[in-house]
C-alpha cells in the first residue's frame, strides 16, 4: 500500500450511522498514513478513558448512564478536547470516529479547531450514507 507523507487536513471525522462503515474507513486511511503522527480517537474510547481515569467523571456518567441520561455534549465536547491536548501530542493527523454526532458537538469541533489545533488546521468531515434497513443488518452481522 503506498504511503501518504501529509493529509491536506489535520483532523478527519467520520460520520456514519452504527454499521456505516467508520472504522473500516479510518483503518484503511490510517494504515496509509505514518502511524507515529497519526492519532484514531473513537469517542466511546475517550468517554472509556475518562471513566477509568477520572472518579469524579465516572460518578457522573454513571449515574447519567443509570437514569438512561445520555451524556450532554458538553461533556463530550470537553472531555475530548482534553484528550486531544493531553493524549496526541505530537500527532500532525487526527482521524475521529463518532463525533459530531449533534448540532452542538459540531460548534465544538469548530472550538476543538480553534483552540486547540489552532486557527490554520484543517478539518474534514466524512459522512457516510446507509440506509436503515442496511445499517439494521450490519449491525445484526456483529
Amino acid at each position: 500500500m503506498h504511503k501518504i507523507e501529509k493529509l491536506k487536513y489535520d483532523l478527519i471525522a467520520f460520520v456514519a450511522p452504527q454499521g456505516g462503515g467508520k472504522d473500516t474507513q479510518m483503518e484503511i486511511l490510517k494504515a496509509s498514513l505514518p502511524c507515529e503522527t497519526t492519532a484514531l480517537i473513537s469517542m466511546s474510547d475517550v468517554l472509556r478513558h475518562y471513566r477509568s481515569t477520572d472518579r469524579e467523571f465516572d460518578e457522573q456518567t454513571s449515574l447519567m448512564m443509570a437514569r438512561g441520561i445520555l451524556i450532554g455534549d458538553d461533556i463530550v465536547v470537553g472531555r475530548l478536547m482534553k484528550y486531544i491536548q493531553e493524549e496526541c501530542r505530537g500527532k500532525t493527523t487526527i482521524l475521529l470516529n463518532g463525533f459530531p454526532r449533534t448540532i452542538a458537538q459540531a460548534f465544538g469541533l469548530w472550538a476543538i479547531k480553534c483552540h486547540v489545533l489552532g486557527p490554520q488546521a484543517r478539518v474534514a468531515i466524512l459522512k457516510f450514507e446507509l440506509s436503515k434497513e442496511d445499517a439494521y443488518k450490519r449491525c445484526l452481522k456483529r
